[in-house]
């Protein structure tokens, strides 16, 4: 995602509304290799995103920040379930609404709670 918006190509999807769940890489790795697998090879299903909620428009605006470049190309939501099928429509313009309720009551401490935070920790800022 970064390429295009770096190249002022970024705007969010459809109308932008749409919950948009997200997780930073090093949370990811802290996870897996940490809290999961390193306490004795926990078992069960993991929602591994962020309890930092964000929709589309939002997380579109804060990438756009990151990169130090506007956001002004929307993508309408036809678009997108053409170019990513059902994927697209049901995702990216629907939206995903979950929470990592078992992270969180296991305790997990995120890295980047907040969307900006981790898109500015990925650009080296």
């Amino acid at each position: 995602m970064i390429m295009p918006f770096k190249l002022g190509l970024g705007g969010k999807i459809g109308d932008g509304k749409q919950w948009f769940p997200w997780v930073s890489g090093e949370d990811v790795g802290r996870i897996v290799v940490d809290h999961i697998m390193g306490k004795g090879g926990k078992k069960g299903v993991y929602n591994v995103i962020s309890p930092g909620r964000v929709t589309n428009e939002g997380f579109t605006k804060e990438l756009g920040s990151a990169v130090g470049m506007p956001t002004p190309f929307p993508m309408p939501g036809f678009v997108a379930g053409k170019v990513f099928g059902e994927m697209g429509e049901e995702v990216l313009v629907g939206g995903v609404t979950c929470k990592p309720g078992k992270l969180e009551g296991e305790g997990y401490q995120w890295v980047h709670e907040d969307v900006g935070d981790a898109l500015a920790w990925v650009m080296g800022k």
